[in-house]
């Protein structure tokens, strides 16, 4: 199971469309000010759809290079 930060997982964004990451800079999750309570750490399990439809994902980067594929081309 792959598990990475939404700080990770941006910098793998900019990354991929080549933007300046200098402009990223990491946050904590109180500084936010957020009217609601966000869980600190979520994901997907994704093990009923792999087992029973035999569903694969794609890796983030690969995923985001599709991604950027279909939006350029």
């Amino acid at each position: 199971m792959d598990v990475i930060s939404r700080f990770a997982f941006t910098m793998e964004i900019a990354d991929v469309f080549n933007l300046d990451k200098s402009l990223i800079s990491p946050i904590l999750t109180y500084e936010l000010k957020q009217p609601a309570n966000r869980p600190l750490n979520s994901g997907l399990l994704i093990l009923k759809a792999q087992s029973e439809l035999g569903y694969s994902p794609t890796d983030l980067t690969q995923s985001l290079l599709a991604m950027k594929e279909e939006l350029y081309s």
